[in-house]
């Protein structure tokens, strides 16, 4: 076209005469011009071609995607498939499936922990066993709230039962061929009794009695069940154990005759179960059925191990109501059958179990010195057992015992040591932890020998703490025996530290509820001890006459008590107070009377003797009743060698409270025997030995109040100030 042009040009040019320097310069704009369009095509060309090239690449690159998307589709379809296998897996596993859904419960996934229980409960796969045993572990726990934090509102918690048992509701209605189902449904609807402890109603629930289960499948069931119940037991889970036993026992007497095994073996966890409760009353006839009925089964007989299993639950039972001298001659055959069985062996559980129930009943009976050589064999046993081992719970359990009564045999700084390293064991053991019965327990024991030590505010934050834990445990609550025991040691700890105002209301209520218990009573030991311990109280305060009567019938209840008795520790403890009232109130010979009699009767019994700290606590008293009726000779005839015999005394020393008490009284006599030289040295040791951290209402820090003002009385100048500690001599 250009070419056209320029031709045409020329021709132009040609007719018009112009001249040849124009003509020349518009061919060479027109050249010019034509050189750049073909420049321009050329690269326009080149762009075409790579674009075509790009758009090739686009293609081949959207396949290539389309493929990759496919194949990930497909891969994602085979993780979901995975995903679900291992779902369905883990719900045939009942670890697995239970872990799953108290992950669920424990992020606030209340439906979603619901909905993946239906599903377990849908999985057809499931072992019949293995689903009933941990159905019932399951709504166990639901309906006891365990797995709920503490702050979580009730009203969540009773939708999240009333919710849990409409899906067992439906998931007995989908599966009606799952009668073992519809028999722990049943169970729990039916058992409406104990809607105490759900803290809200259940939804009206009406399921069918199952007809239909073989005795093989209920035994099978029972037999899961009541295992399930052994180990909520081991855990501390005890209202648990009891719902799990409960089960048990409704599916026995449904499906099984009298005579059948599975049946006394629900009776034996049901008893178990309420045992570990506090409701030994409740737990009694069925632990002492179980017993009879293993023993004339001709399936068990006498020596059998579940038969001596059945004797032990029975002699512990007795023991927890206070009837230890019923309660011994069972334990004590049920250990020596055992060690005569040739399938058991010196080192079975069964073995060591029975002889550390027989330890703790004859400690319970003040047979101390009999108790200690067996629960100290006990201890090293299940220490050296490579089945347990120091951290085992059995094991700390008769640490635990060890100290208990090395305690009572006044050798306080012995137990001490061991009483610690067990309660801290058992906090850090995993099959206990902190708030385990068990570990409360302990606790409980340390705040005791701290205070029988004389390091009450040490022991003041133990036992209150302890005390809390405990009403607040769901295992134990406020009128368990171990709770009430837990704030007569708080109320007697404020007593100790001067606090009596604060320690009264807990006693004087620890007491009337102990009375109105129905597993302990007005004639229990422990019930005795805390009538002792608000009489104690009432006469710090000044109210004699109010604490007389209630002295007076406690230790006249101990001494008919069969399992106390007059030379009990516990009963002489009572008369010593007796005496120490009748001497406030002066009625000093009938005083004296008492308190020689007690002084004679602990220096002959075994638990005690002439050196035991309580022996020399009971010399002290003697020695202040006869100061008191001015028979100031025979009374330092006492006090020197009781006060020389406390300040050597391993588990007393100088600063020890009995040992203050002597002290204190032996400067009285001096005092008013008109030796106010003696008498000042004496209160100089006293001032360097008594806690500075005890409030002016401590007892002694009151009483050695007084001892200075009538010092002060007779001797005139000021009282000297040890500023160093001596050791006062008799």
């Amino acid at each position: 076209m250009i070419e056209t042009l320029l031709n045409a040009w020329l021709d132009f040019r040609a007719a018009l005469g112009v001249g040849a320097d124009i003509m020349d310069f518009v061919a060479t704009a027109l050249g010019a011009t034509a050189a750049t369009v073909l420049w321009i095509r050329r690269q326009t060309n080149k762009k075409l071609i790579r674009i075509a090239a790009l758009k090739a690449n686009i293609k081949a690159a959207e396949k290539d995607n389309s493929d990759l998307i496919s194949r990930l589709q497909q891969r994602l379809a085979e993780i979901r498939h995975a995903n679900g296998q291992r779902h369905a897996a883990a719900l045939r596993v009942p670890e697995q499936a239970l872990a799953l859904t108290r992950r669920r419960l424990a992020t606030g996934d209340e439906p979603g922990a619901v909905a993946l229980l239906q599903d377990w409960l849908s999985t057809e796969r499931t072992p019949m066993g293995a689903l009933s045993a941990q159905l019932g572990e399951w709504y166990a726990l639901l309906l006891n709230g365990d797995f709920l934090d503490a702050d979580t509102p009730e009203e969540a918690r009773r939708q999240l039962r009333a919710t849990c048992l409409r899906q067992l509701t439906i998931a007995g209605q989908l599966l009606p061929e799952r009668s073992d189902l519809h028999a722990l449904a049943d169970a729990i609807n039916v058992d409406l009794a104990w809607q105490d402890i759900l803290a809200g109603k259940l939804p009206d629930l009406r399921l069918r009695i199952p007809s239909n289960l073989t005795a093989g499948q209920a035994g099978i069931i029972i037999s899961s069940l009541c295992d399930e119940s052994s180990k909520e037991v081991g855990l501390g889970a005890y209202w648990a154990a009891y719902l799990l036993a409960r089960q048990a026992q409704i599916l026995a007497e449904r499906n099984l005759p009298p005579p059948h095994r599975a049946r006394l073996t629900t009776g034996f966890h049901l008893a178990q179960s309420l045992a570990v409760l506090g409701r030994y009353h409740d737990a009694l006839p069925i632990a002492r059925d179980t017993w009879e009925a293993r023993k004339a089964n001709a399936n068990f007989g006498p020596d059998h191990p579940r038969t001596l299993s059945s004797a032990y639950l029975l002699a512990q039972i007795l023991n927890g109501l206070g009837k230890c001298d019923d309660a011994l001659p069972i334990a004590r055959d049920t250990c020596e059958a055992m060690k005569a069985n040739a399938n058991l062996g010196p080192d079975h559980p069964g073995i060591l179990n029975s002889a550390y129930l027989v330890a703790q009943i004859l400690n319970g009976l003040g047979k101390c010195d009999d108790a200690l050589p067996i629960a100290r064999a006990n201890w090293e046993t299940r220490n050296a057992n490579a089945n347990l081992g120091p951290d085992h719970p059995d094991t700390l359990a008769s640490a635990h015992l060890l100290a208990h009564i090395l305690n009572d045999l006044g050798k306080g700084d012995d137990a001490l040591p061991i009483a610690r390293e067990t309660w801290e064991a058992m906090k850090a053991n995993a099959n206990l932890g902190p708030d385990h019965p068990h570990t409360l327990v302990s606790a409980h024991l340390v705040a005791l020998i701290l205070n029988g030590l004389g390091k009450g505010d040490d022991a003041l934050d133990i036992a209150r703490e302890t005390w809390e834990a405990m009403k607040a445990n769901a295992s134990l609550g406020p009128d368990h025996p171990s709770t009430l025991n837990s704030a007569d040691l708080l109320a007697h700890i404020l007593y100790d530290l001067g606090k009596s105002d604060d320690a009264l209301p807990i006693a004087r209520d620890t007491w009337e509820a102990m009375k109105a218990n129905a597993n302990l009573g007005p004639d229990h030991p422990d019930t005795l001890h805390s009538a002792h311990l608000l009489a104690q109280i009432l006469n710090d305060l000044g109210q004699r006459d109010d604490a007389l009567p209630i002295a007076r019938d406690t230790w006249e209840a101990k001494k008919a008590n069969a399992n106390l008795g007059p030379d009990h520790p516990d009963t002489l403890a009572s008369a010593h107070l007796l005496a120490q009232i009748l001497n406030g109130l002066g009625e000093n010979r009938d005083a004296l009377a008492i308190a020689l009699a007690t002084l004679e009767t602990s220096k002959q019994i075994s638990a005690r003797g002439p050196d035991h700290p309580a022996t020399l606590a009971n010399a002290t008293l003697v020695g202040r009743i006869l100061c008191d009726m001015r028979h100031l000779d025979e009374a330092l005839g006492i006090m020197g060698p009781t006060l020389a015999a406390l300040v050597a005394h391993d588990d007393a020393g100088p600063r020890h409270r009995f040992t203050l008490r002597a002290a204190i009284t032996k400067a009285l006599i001096l005092t008013r025997m008109g030796r106010c030289d003696d008498a000042a040295e004496l209160i100089g040791d006293i001032t360097a030995y008594m806690p500075s951290s005890w409030p002016p209402a401590n007892p002694l820090r009151r009483d050695f109040a007084e001892l200075r003002e009538e010092w002060q009385k007779v001797a005139q100048p000021p009282l000297p100030n040890a500023a160093d500690p001596r050791q006062s001599s008799a």
